[in-house]
Formats: C-alpha cells, sequence, structure tokens
C-alpha cells in the first residue's frame, strides 16, 4: 500500500460501501443468551453473567404502575391484522405487533452487538418491562416478504418477549416498505433517523454511531473511513459494506482517530498509517488513535533531524522514508515491540496525550542508531550521545506543555 499522499486521495475516491440489507431475527439473537437453568451452564462451563436470567424476568412479567402499584397496560389500539390493509407509505399506523416477525437491520443498527447488558438492568430497575417507558418502536412492514424491519426498539422487543414469552405484542407505529425507492435508498434514509437517536438517545459505543453516521452520509464520518481504508486497513463496525476488503488484516477503531493526526500533517498521517499497517506484529490486529497521533507527531516534529541523519550517512538512505522504515523495522519486527508495551501507561493522561509512546519512539530511535553505528543528524558517531537527548530544545519545547511534575519519569524513557 503506498503512502504517496496523491495515490491515496486517488484510492479515497474509489471506495464505494456496498448497502445491503443485513437483517437479524431478534428473538433468535435472544434465545442463545436466555439462561433456564443456571446449573446446566455451570456444567457447560459458562459464566452466569453471560446469560440473561429469563425466570425471574418471566416472574415479574409486566413493570408496576409507580402510581396505583397496579400492573401497567399497554395502549387501546388495533391489531396490526385489522389495520394491515390501510397502511401507508408517507405516514405510521399505529398498532400492536407479534414480536416474532421483527427483525433488525445491521447494515446501519447494531443488530450485532446488542447491549444485553443493558437489557437486563433495565429489567431489574423496573421489575418487569416497562410500558410507559417503553412508548412505541419504529417499524418497517416488508408486505412482499411479510415482515417487520425495526428501525427504532431493537433492545424493547427483546425485553418483552424476555418478560411475556412468545405470544406477546408490543406497540408499534408501522410504516409501509416503500418499494418505489431502492435498498440502497431506505437504508441511507432509516440510518439517518438512526443516527440522530444514537448521538442524542441511545447509549452507544463510538463504532456503533460511526457506522449509522457513515449510512447516513455524514460527510466527516465519510471523509475519515475512506481516508483509512485507502491505506489497506479497515475500520472498525463497518467492514461489512465493504466485501471488496475483506483481505484487510487490522482494523482502526473510529475514523475520528485520525482527525487530531491531520491537524498535525495530513501527509504524515498517510505515512503514519502506513507505517503502523506494515510494521505492526502480526498480532496487533487494532490500531488505535494514539498510535497514528503519535507516529504523524514523529515524522513531523523531527522531520528535519531525519532529513539530518540522511545526508550524513549518504549513501545508506536515499530518502527520509527509507531511514524511517528501516526504524520501524527494528521497532516492531526485529524487537517485536507490540502496541501494548508501546503505549502502556499513556491511558493515565488526559485525552489524546501520547508523551508517553513518543518518548519510547525517541528511545527505540536512539538504540537502532546505537546498535547500526550511524553517524547522528550534527555528524557525530553514535557512541558519542544520542540521536535525541532529552536536553535538547526541540524536545524540551515538547515537554512544556506537560505537568512538570512528570518530566523526570517521562526523560527516563528516554534516558
Amino acid at each position: 500500500m503506498t503512502n504517496n499522499i496523491q495515490e491515496v486521495l486517488d484510492l479515497e475516491g474509489r471506495i464505494v460501501a456496498r448497502k445491503e440489507r443485513q437483517l437479524i431475527h431478534l428473538l433468535t439473537e435472544a434465545e442463545k443468551r436466555v439462561q433456564y437453568d443456571a446449573d446446566y451452564y455451570a456444567t457447560k462451563g459458562k459464566h452466569r453473567s453471560s446469560y440473561l436470567d429469563i425466570t425471574q424476568y418471566r416472574i415479574w412479567g409486566i413493570a408496576e404502575d409507580s402510581l396505583t402499584g397496579e400492573k401497567q397496560e399497554f395502549p387501546i389500539i388495533p391489531l396490526f391484522t385489522d389495520i394491515k390493509s390501510r397502511l401507508n407509505k408517507r405516514r405510521s399506523t399505529p398498532c400492536m405487533i407479534s414480536l416474532w416477525n421483527v427483525y433488525g437491520d445491521a447494515a446501519y443498527n447494531r443488530s450485532r452487538e446488542l447491549n444485553w447488558s443493558q437489557i437486563d438492568e433495565s429489567l431489574r430497575y423496573s421489575k418487569g418491562f416497562d410500558v410507559e417507558a417503553a412508548g412505541y418502536i419504529e417499524v418497517l412492514y416488508d408486505a412482499e416478504n411479510d415482515r417487520f424491519i425495526v428501525t427504532k426498539g431493537q433492545h424493547r422487543i427483546i425485553m418483552l418477549w424476555l418478560a411475556l414469552g412468545d405470544d406477546a405484542l408490543i406497540a408499534a407505529n408501522v410504516k409501509l416498505l416503500d418499494n418505489d425507492y431502492t435498498e440502497e435508498e431506505h437504508i441511507t434514509s432509516e440510518s439517518k433517523s438512526h443516527y440522530v437517536d444514537a448521538q442524542k438517545i441511545a447509549r452507544q459505543k463510538a463504532h456503533q454511531k460511526g457506522l449509522s453516521a457513515y449510512v447516513s452520509g455524514d460527510e466527516d464520518d465519510i471523509k475519515y473511513t475512506n481516508f483509512i481504508l485507502s491505506h489497506g486497513i479497515g475500520v472498525k463496525g463497518k467492514m461489512h459494506l465493504f466485501p471488496q476488503c475483506s483481505e484487510f488484516k487490522r482494523d482502526c477503531e473510529t475514523p475520528w482517530a485520525v482527525m487530531a493526526s491531520e491537524k498535525i500533517s495530513k501527509e504524515n498521517t498517510s505515512k503514519a498509517l502506513h507505517l503502523l499497517n506494515k510494521y505492526l506484529p502480526l498480532k496487533d490486529k487494532v490500531i488505535g488513535g494514539k498510535s497514528i497521533k503519535c507516529v504523524t507527531q514523529y515524522l513531523t516534529m523531527f522531520e528535519d533531524k531525519i532529513t539530518n541523519t540522511v545526508k550524513k550517512n549518504e549513501p545508506k538512505w536515499e530518502s527520509n522514508d527509507e531511514f524511517v522504515n528501516d526504524v520501524f523495522k527494528y521497532i516492531f519486527n526485529k524487537r517485536n515491540i507490540a502496541s501494548n508495551k508501546w503505549l502502556k501507561g499513556s491511558q493515565v493522561l488526559r485525552g489524546e496525550n501520547i508523551t508517553l509512546p513518543l518518548a519510547r519512539l525517541v528511545n527505540y530511535t536512539n538504540q537502532y542508531c546505537a546498535e547500526n553505528t550511524i553517524t547522528l543528524p550534527d555528524g557525530r558517531k553514535s557512541d558519542d550521545g544520542d540521536w535525541c537527548s532529552t536536553a535538547e530544545e526541540i524536545w524540551t519545547n515538547f515537554l512544556q506543555d506537560t505537568p512538570r511534575e512528570l518530566h523526570v519519569s517521562i526523560n527516563s524513557l528516554i534516558d
């Protein structure tokens, strides 16, 4: 994979997502998680917390009204069979629908990553299914295949089934699937509503929100996702949209990870992605935001020092890229430094702070130069000093934004 910025831009323009329905039968997924007999699962080596305690949920059933103490009741609305012939493509019709015919769409929704702990927590908090809190789920009725596609309310469907069983009906706003539009157009439209919900209401992980953002057409998410894909690196939670990229071996946790790096240098962000994908040990399947930002900072901050190193060692390297590739090959291939070792401790520093991993990169570069008797940027031999010392202005200036009490421990990683 290239690290030439123009070639990367050309590749970005050729990336096309495949938007196709990926329907998941929600209650089939729920059945895999239920716990009827704790002793049985214990003998199978399954952890109790991995399963939903359906026996307790069924005892509770519907939650009690907080005022009267009586069981809550569903709204008085018609059954689906009573209004089926009057369904509309333009507006929703409220009715009670069966749970067993409802599917989630993993093309943009988190149907493969349902929050089971949230389901359990909600049922236990309300001691049953909370009708009042549930409101109405939103579904499309696919008349051709006689099925419902839920756009909002996946978790509520599962919670009601856990509480009441197979015969339960749930209140839904039902709209007829409009065959005047393509499947891709439907998915894009549904994902826009889902993305707003994921941002404002539902608790979702970054990559889950990122999926609906991309599918709905969010310009920034598309920009950063395509930029990462153009380097032969996948993006967590989105790869079902790109079957043509199935051979990619690593994923970036989120496309927003490159945003901070591009503020430093877009060209060096591209080079950082290339270097990490090429040289990280094979067991490192995820490229995190701190890794990308750290390498981008290294390439940008030490550009002059790298250039002078190449000049002082002619004709060993013909370009800065050749020197950097040798350094990274030494770090991640010869030394087999894994990401967890390289990034160790960085989580204790606020936000996107990359001081610790950057200090380690400097230390590894010093070691590479020493072991390979590289002439240093100022012309000295490597046994006369380090490629970069903690006393140099370029490093002391970088540390100015780091609390002074941490300087000694950070510098010890280099010294």
